[in-house]
């Protein structure tokens, strides 16, 4: 078992938001975060929806697909986070599989990392793997009533 070990004084500091639906859903499509509301020291979202950490900054990402689709077909994806600097898949791989019919939807294990750069780096979240045709994964078809595919960043002090 592995932990990250918190000190007493302000361990560290989050955020919590949503991602954005990919420009398509082939391999290696990234998805983009949304730079809405996010604050954080030595942390930013630039304008392609990457994150940037700076050098010695230590952070875990979470990502939390959402699939979506009503047609009665059986669909799959994954998500990994990617290491643009390093050239790197890292951390967890999120994998979901749905057989829709009637608006189904399923969320799935988050994709995961712990990062501590020595130099400035750019991580984003990509699929990694898909199948079966195009999938909403943020949502939004055929509505929102399911809620959203969400994305964390925790910052370590």
């Amino acid at each position: 078992m592995s932990y990250i070990p918190e000190a007493d004084d302000s361990p560290f500091v989050h955020h919590f938001g949503y991602y954005n639906q990919p420009a398509s859903n082939a391999v290696g499509q990234r998805l983009p975060l949304s730079a809405t509301g996010f604050s954080m020291p030595g942390v930013s979202i630039n304008g392609s929806g990457q994150l940037v950490i700076d050098a010695g900054v230590c952070v875990m990402v979470q990502l939390a697909l959402l699939m979506e689709r009503n047609d009665g077909n059986t669909y799959s994806a994954s998500a990994t986070w990617y290491n643009v600097t390093g050239a790197a898949y890292v951390g967890c791989t999120s994998r979901n599989v749905l057989h829709s019919s009637y608006g189904s939807y399923l969320r799935s294990p988050l994709a995961r990392a712990v990062i501590k750069p020595s130099v400035q780096t750019t991580i984003e979240c990509r699929l990694s793997a898909t199948s079966g045709g195009a999938v909403s994964f943020t949502g939004t078809y055929p509505s929102t009533y399911h809620g959203r595919g969400w994305f964390s960043v925790t910052r370590y002090t």
